[in-house]
């Protein structure tokens, strides 16, 4: 005995909505794939695979920064106008002021692109140097140091956060 199947108003959507389903999903993924290719990278260095092959040169220079003896007093102090006062205090290994230096500090924004500045540092005298600047955004931000003195290359690095 055969029997009449009714077909009921569902079954002629089904092969529709399995496509709508699958263009749902890959619209999406190119949603995804837009702001994934226009926004930050997260790259913080340029030429990485250059400074990467470079690596022994790097550990080197930290030795000869260590090899100096010289100790640093960094005070990153930002105020609640978002104005951030540098305070460094430089000895060398004899723990004698180190004056006459050249320092300058780059403030640096982990978390994007275009933000970043440079600061030079005043020396008020037996080693103290002392800076000011007003970062362009509150956050988080990185200080990384470059003391020049005739008697060698010295780096410091702090990370703060300005209100």
């Amino acid at each position: 005995m055969i029997e009449n199947v009714e077909s009921k108003p569902i079954d002629r959507w089904m092969p529709w909505i399995f496509v709508l389903f699958f263009v749902v999903v890959i619209a999406v993924n190119m949603v995804m794939v837009y702001f994934a290719a226009t926004s930050w990278t997260g790259l913080m260095t340029s030429h990485y695979y250059i400074k990467g092959l470079d690596y022994n040169q790097t550990l080197d220079e930290v030795a000869r920064e260590k090899a100096l003896g010289w100790t640093s007093a960094l005070v990153v102090k930002p105020d609640a106008h978002g104005v951030v006062r540098v305070d460094l205090t430089l000895t060398d290994a004899r723990k004698l002021a180190l004056a006459g230096a050249h320092v300058t500090a780059r403030f640096v924004r982990p978390t994007s692109e275009g933000h970043d500045f440079k600061i030079k540092l005043d020396d008020y005298g037996r080693g103290h140097y002392v800076g000011k600047a007003q970062p362009p955004l509150p956050g988080q931000w990185d200080v990384y140091l470059k003391i020049e003195h005739p008697a060698g290359l010295y780096h410091v690095t702090r990370r703060i956060m300005v209100p």
